[in-house]
């Protein structure tokens, strides 16, 4: 669910990661569960955000970020081509690179990948084969 979309005042991104980190360690504690989450948005004063959130409820503000077994793959790409400055298309480069990576080494066959890009003007999803 979008922050936006909900009821109440509205959340800046900090506090709704915040909020799911809370829920995610005390959900830990009661039922064992196990989920990462990226959560990611766009921020007036800071530009974009990025939060990864462990199964721990560990919350990290982050450049860029991947997880699971693809994850240990894209990581390096990510990490040799990202700078502050990328624009959206050298972005979806780097996301093309990181869709070819997992294609070649991963040993789950996913035709198609769905990369949802943030800006200031919103939301965007885009199919990458």
């Amino acid at each position: 669910m979008c922050i936006r979309d909900r009821p109440g005042p509205e959340l800046e991104h900090a506090a709704a990661a915040t909020f799911v980190r809370g829920e995610l360690a005390a959900y830990m504690r009661r039922h064992p569960y196990y989920v990462d989450l990226l959560i990611g948005g766009w921020d007036q004063r800071e530009g974009s955000v990025l939060y990864y959130v462990d199964f721990l409820g560990g919350m990290q503000r982050m450049p860029y970020g991947a997880h699971g077994y693809a994850g240990y793959f894209v990581t390096s790409i990510l990490d040799r081509y990202y700078t502050p400055e990328l624009t959206r298309d050298e972005g979806m480069e780097i996301m093309r690179k990181c869709v070819a990576e997992i294609k070649q080494r991963f040993m789950v066959h996913s035709p198609n990948f769905l990369v949802k890009a943030i800006d200031a003007q919103g939301v965007y999803a885009v199919e990458l084969e």
